[in-house]
């Protein structure tokens, strides 16, 4: 029960963390403390826990739509197609072929919601990689190397 409510009040997003807070009941002019809240502040006060919550703020710096400026028509080649083990190797060759440049990219989300993307490019000997600020979704990563 500990490690969920450890959880639930680390994310306000989470409706369930509700449990945590007292509530006040104005008409009846009384209080009703949360025994959640209760059982989980003895617990941390008993093993000398302190907890720090972060404000991560952020800004959403992606203004566009991702169809018009990032070819997924390949995408679609591989989902039909039965044999797909050596597929990826030969849409990878054919796009060396039909373009110039190619670019490939990724982000991740590791432990403490460390945030991170890379954009690699072989043929413009490119190696990028990006700290993201904490707490952003992979999308947000993945959707940031793009851009």
């Amino acid at each position: 029960m500990i490690t969920y409510l450890l959880k639930i009040k680390g994310d306000k997003r989470n409706m369930a963390s509700t449990v945590l807070e007292d509530i006040k009941y104005y008409q009846l002019e009384i209080k009703s403390t949360s025994k959640f809240n209760s059982l989980l502040t003895e617990f941390l006060n008993q093993n000398k826990i302190n907890l720090v919550s972060y404000n991560i703020q952020y800004e959403l710096l992606i203004d566009t739509n991702i169809y018009e400026t990032v070819d997924v028509s390949q995408i679609i080649k591989l989902k039909c197609e039965p044999n797909r083990d050596n597929m990826v190797d030969l849409i990878i060759n054919d796009l060396f072929l039909d373009f110039r440049n190619l670019f490939f990219v990724d982000a991740s989300v590791k432990e403490f919601v460390k945030v991170g993307a890379s954009v690699f490019s072989p043929n413009l000997d490119l190696s990028l990689i990006f700290k993201l600020p904490d707490g952003l979704p992979v999308y947000y990563g993945e959707a940031y190397a793009i851009l």
